[in-house]
Formats: structure tokens, C-alpha cells, sequence
């Protein structure tokens, strides 16, 4: 030990010598190996596996089940089942139809396969889960009848915005006044009008907003005929102004809902796909195994826990715990809480900067 560095450290903090180290070292080495079964390291994924294959029975599982870690593969298997309906379910044939006329109204093509998948994807998150299980309420016919609504309110809207932006620019031209004549030019109040005329529902800049706010509706170089026209047509344009800006947020928002109504709506249909797929296959997703958990650990007592897995652990230790999501967090939470109750310790170890990766879902407020 005197030749090694750490063993000099060690020599001089605990102020012995060499020969007595080497016998403490030994002592150590020993008791680690007899007592090797007492520490159990893994990840979070491979502890909750362990419970999934106790708790099999519980979850009605497969005792045979295979662990899956590509996603790719089973959203591959749910795409390709949902296309095999097409046709034959009626509902959904309309749904996916309408998801076709969506992504080619927003110039994407008409390929949705990819845009399909990336809804597939979210059945695999977990902070997407507890808004599936809201999802599951709602039926597909619902979302259809839903889309119609949104449908002639958007319509209704947009109508009403153009028509704002038209009676304007006609005011203009009816008076004789140029983008020049306006506040802000080419690229000010005037534009603005013109943008709703065309059905371009963008809100308006600070910049505009502001000079709206104070009453600064002349262009540089207009006329004193020309300032006498504006002030004639500023309460109308005020008023049209102040009811386009409260309703270009409303139909943004509802044209995004409008837009992805339908890819939602086959969540469900998704995830039932999905389950089906996996019970077929004798298959769950990685992911899938701690909303499993939750499902019996967060109902049942640590010690039956720890019975069924035939281990008790005293003392835990959480490593790069920003990345513990907070599923995982509440699966470990009873048997951390049975470790405290006997006086035990129990670490978390991690850097909580990290947390803003969302990595596994990773939540900074969680670690704080």
C-alpha cells in the first residue's frame, strides 16, 4: 500500500501503517464476498422488468413474454394493421380519409405514414399516457362530429377576418389612400388589412399594435386631405382592428385543433392496436413497464412487494436521478418509504440541470 497513492492517503488519514491496511483490506475483501448477495445494482428498467415477471400473473401477462427496446418495430406493426382496416371499418376509413385531405391541404403530400407514426410515437411516452386514458371516453364517431363543429366555427371566423380586411382596404381606395398615406408604410397598418383580405391570419406586430394603442395612424408624407380621410375612417378601422386581433388567436388555436383532430381521435384506436400486437406477439415495450407497475405497486404494501421478489432492500440509492421520471419515481416510492420507516438510508444522485434533456421524462421540478 505504501507504493500506491490511495494507499498512502489512506496510511496517513487513519493514521496506520502499511501492514495494518493490508489486513483491514483483507478483512474488507472478504466480508464483500460473503455477503456478496446483499448488493443489488441494476437500472430502474431492469429492477422494474424484475417486478413485471413477479407480478406476470397480476398483469395478465405471458410468463413467456420478450422484452422489446425497438419502438420502430411495433410502431411498424400498429401502421400497417391500421392500413389493413382501411376499407373495412367505416369510421376509421373516414377518419384517415380526412387525415389524407389534411396533410395535402398543408402541402405535405399525401403519403401520411410518417405523420401517422409520429402520433404512434406518443403511446410510448409516459407523460402522453394519463391524456390516453381520456382519450379512450371519447369515441371515433365524436371526433368526426367534433371536426364539423370546429369546422364552420373556422369558416365563420375566417370569413369574418377577410371581410374586416376588405372593408378596410376598400376604405382606403374609396378615399384615395396609399400604404404611403398610412402609418408604417408598406409594411404597417395598411399591410395588415391587406394580409386578412387575402386570408393571411397573422396578429398583428408590437409595432402596429402600438401605433393603433396611440393614435398614430398618418404616414410621413401624407397630405392634410389625406389625414382628414384617415380621421374620418379611424373609429371603423379601430373597431375592425381591436375584433381581428380577439379573433385571429381563436382560430389559430382551433385550426390546430382542426388539423390534428383526427390523427388524435386514432389514438386510441393506436393504442388498442397496440395492446392486441403485444399480447399476440408475447412482447411489452420497455416503456410500457412502468405504467404496469404503477398499476399494482402504488395499490399494494412494500412488504408484499418485497415478498413477491423475494428480496428486501434496506438501503437505496437513485444514480443521475434527473433522469428518473416521475412514473419510475412512484413505483420506487413505497419500498424507499418502507427503507425510511426502519431508519435506513436513502440517496438521490444526480445534477438537476440535466433535467432540462426531459430525458425518460425527466422532470427538474421533481429533483428540486
Amino acid at each position: 500500500p505504501e507504493k500506491d497513492d490511495l494507499g498512502k492517503i489512506l496510511i496517513k488519514e487513519l493514521n496506520i501503517s502499511g501492514q495494518t491496511l493490508s489486513e483491514r483490506s483483507a478483512a474488507v475483501l472478504k466480508h464483500m464476498l460473503h455477503h456478496y448477495s446483499d448488493v443489488s445494482i441494476s437500472t430502474i428498467d431492469k429492477f422494474s422488468h424484475r417486478l413485471i415477471r413477479t407480478f406476470s400473473q397480476d398483469l395478465g401477462l405471458s410468463i413467456n413474454f420478450e422484452v422489446e427496446l425497438d419502438k420502430d418495430v411495433l410502431e411498424q406493426g400498429v401502421l400497417d394493421e391500421l392500413m389493413n382496416k382501411v376499407g373495412s371499418d367505416s369510421t376509421l376509413t373516414n377518419a384517415l380519409v380526412d387525415l389524407v385531405q389534411s396533410t395535402t391541404e398543408d402541402e405535405k403530400g399525401w403519403n401520411i405514414d410518417d405523420r401517422i407514426k409520429n402520433f404512434i410515437a406518443v403511446l410510448f411516452s409516459e407523460e402522453s399516457r394519463f391524456h390516453l386514458d381520456h382519450l379512450s371516453k371519447i369515441e371515433l364517431k365524436e371526433f368526426g362530429q367534433l371536426r364539423n363543429k370546429l369546422n364552420k366555427k373556422l369558416s365563420e371566423a375566417k370569413k369574418e377576418l377577410r371581410q374586416i380586411g376588405k372593408s378596410a382596404i376598400d376604405s382606403f381606395k374609396k378615399h384615395g389612400l396609399s400604404p404611403s398615406s398610412i402609418s408604417g408604410g408598406a409594411n404597417g397598418i395598411y399591410s395588415y388589412f391587406s394580409r386578412l383580405e387575402k386570408g393571411d391570419f397573422k396578429g398583428a406586430s408590437p409595432t402596429i399594435i402600438g401605433r393603433v394603442e396611440n393614435d398614430k395612424w398618418y404616414g410621413g408624407k401624407a397630405s392634410t386631405q389625406e389625414k382628414n380621410a384617415i380621421d374620418e375612417l379611424i373609429p371603423a378601422l379601430t373597431e375592425g382592428f381591436e375584433k381581428a386581433e380577439e379573433l385571429i388567436p381563436t382560430v389559430n388555436y382551433h385550426q390546430i385543433i382542426f388539423n390534428h383532430i383526427y390523427g388524435v381521435a386514432l389514438l386510441d384506436e393506436m393504442q388498442r392496436i397496440l395492446a392486441q400486437l403485444q399480447e399476440e406477439e408475447e412482447v411489452v415495450h420497455i416503456g410500457e413497464f412502468n405504467h404496469m407497475i404503477s398499476n399494482v405497486v402504488m395499490t399494494e404494501s412494500a412488504p408484499f412487494i418485497y415478498e413477491r421478489i423475494g428480496a428486501r432492500y434496506h438501503h437505496f440509492l437513485v444514480d443521475e436521478f434527473q433522469d428518473t421520471s416521475i412514473l419510475q419515481w412512484f413505483n420506487l416510492l413505497p419500498l424507499i418509504d418502507e427503507s425510511l420507516a426502519h431508519d435506513n438510508l436513502c440517496l438521490i444522485v444526480g445534477d438537476a440541470k440535466q433535467s432540462i434533456y426531459r430525458w425518460r421524462d425527466g422532470d427538474v421540478r421533481q429533483f428540486t
